[in-house]
């Protein structure tokens, strides 16, 4: 049953990190994003939940994670996610509004 749920999870982290950031969620990028916050090296944003946490992660993009292969790297970006410390996967990324 939580495999189905991590799956269901992992389709839907990868669909928003598409759609808001023009990256791949390759199996490299996620377990970077969670190595990052298990070893304290995301910023805390705020707690929606008991399990359930938002954290701001550094990434230093490379070509290869990107959509749009033909756009320039950016280099690193910030990437707004939602982490599940019961399940120890991502469920979504948010954007980054502008301030």
């Amino acid at each position: 049953r939580a495999m189905g749920l991590i799956h269901e999870l992992e389709q839907h982290t990868s669909k928003r990190l598409r759609e808001r950031y023009d990256l791949n969620y390759k199996n490299s990028l996620r377990k970077s994003l969670i190595e990052k916050i298990q070893a304290g090296e995301a910023v805390f944003m705020w707690r929606t939940s008991n399990s359930r946490t938002v954290f701001d992660v550094k990434h230093d993009v490379r070509r290869w994670e990107m959509c749009n292969t033909t756009l320039p790297v950016p280099g690193e970006v910030t990437i707004r996610v939602v982490y599940d410390s019961k399940l120890k996967t991502i469920v979504t990324v948010l954007p980054i509004w502008p301030h």
